[in-house]
């Protein structure tokens, strides 16, 4: 089922070096082995993301046709892709991720070139021997790494990899003197209004008065969260510490909400923000977006991100200015596409 193949590199004239082979394996995040040996892997792998973690993707439950990935080099666990396949308009397409902002390809170390390559080969060849016709991976924004390199994913395009999509994130960068260096003067009086109104703020708030705040909120656009209550309820139950709420309130009424996943060590994200339109003038959202950037530069993260600005290269003026005013600037948010020679 597997492409196997022994490479030589020639270092100097008369030098060679037997190189270690570079397999994929399935995992199953079922089996106790290797959902311990995954979860392991991702409390150290640099880049590994809430969304790469087999207690994340278990809110799924079978939804999907799970097919995750394990590169070895050798016998060592080198990276982990989470993928499910889907038939997706008759075609038998692999997507990682499913269900979640960011999937990918997470390595123990930064491959190298030579690295790169030879992964890339055997993941073509594997999905071939899946019968696999595409797969498309959205993997986690530079910002999301202690340090990045774009090696592996010009390999994949050097493969017959295509970029296909690209969406703005909105990020933070968190600095010791957040409303004098980076707001503008809008975000401070949203906040100074906020105050004078002598609103209040509840930390790792009640989920289900937070999630009348998301109805209304969404009732508003005529959409559904990604989650469900009941989802979300078991998010927070087997990741305490990536998952919380806050809510805003004015006396004894809730007015605002911010729901947070802790990324990784480097980056928290506002996954949702949501408030109640009839108290929209006291600047709730503004108040509790500003609590959470300061708790995020407290807790020494690197960054504070806001989600994303467009949908399919389209951006939402209205969002776009929204987090700007906090000193947001875009970060790219690629997607790639391999497809099958027919």
């Amino acid at each position: 089922m597997y492409c196997l193949s022994r490479i030589f590199v020639f270092r100097d004239p008369g030098e060679v070096e037997s190189m270690a082979d570079y397999t994929i394996r399935s995992l199953d995040r079922h089996n106790e082995k290797d959902r311990c040996a995954w979860a392991r892997f991702m409390s150290h792998a640099p880049g590994a993301t809430i969304f790469h973690l087999p207690d994340f993707l278990s809110y799924h439950q079978d939804r999907f046709h799970e097919h995750h990935l394990a590169i070895y080099k050798g016998e060592e666990l080198f990276g982990i892709m989470p993928l499910a396949i889907i038939g997706q308009d008759g075609v038998k397409t692999a997507r990682s991720p499913y269900g979640a902002s960011y999937g990918g390809m997470i390595f123990s170390s930064l491959p190298t070139y030579d690295a790169s390559k030879r992964i890339a080969k055997e993941l073509i060849c594997y999905l071939n021997a899946a019968g696999v016709k595409q797969l498309i991976i959205t993997p986690p924004p530079g910002i999301y790494y202690p340090s990045y390199s774009d090696t592996f994913i010009f390999s994949l395009l050097e493969h017959g990899f295509r970029h296909v999509n690209s969406n703005i994130t909105s990020v933070v960068k968190l600095v010791d003197n957040i409303e004098r260096d980076l707001y503008n003067m809008r975000a401070r009086r949203a906040i100074a209004k906020a105050r004078k109104a002598e609103l209040h703020i509840i930390e790792q708030a009640d989920l289900d008065i937070f999630w009348g705040l998301m109805e209304k909120t969404f009732a508003r656009h005529g959409t559904k969260p990604t989650h469900t209550l009941m989802e979300f309820k078991y998010l927070q139950a087997v990741l305490p510490a990536h998952v919380r709420v806050d809510i805003a309130y004015k006396d004894a009424t809730p007015v605002a909400g911010i729901a947070y996943f802790k990324i990784n060590d480097l980056v928290n994200m506002s996954f949702y923000i949501c408030s109640d339109p009839e108290y929209r003038d006291l600047q709730g959202v503004s108040l509790i977006v500003h609590h959470g950037i300061l708790n995020s530069l407290q807790a020494g993260f690197r960054y504070f991100d806001l989600g994303t600005s467009s949908i399919n290269m389209v951006g939402n003026e209205h969002i776009f200015e929204f987090k700007e005013n906090f000193g947001a600037c875009g970060c790219f948010r690629h997607t790639y596409l391999w497809e099958a020679d027919s």
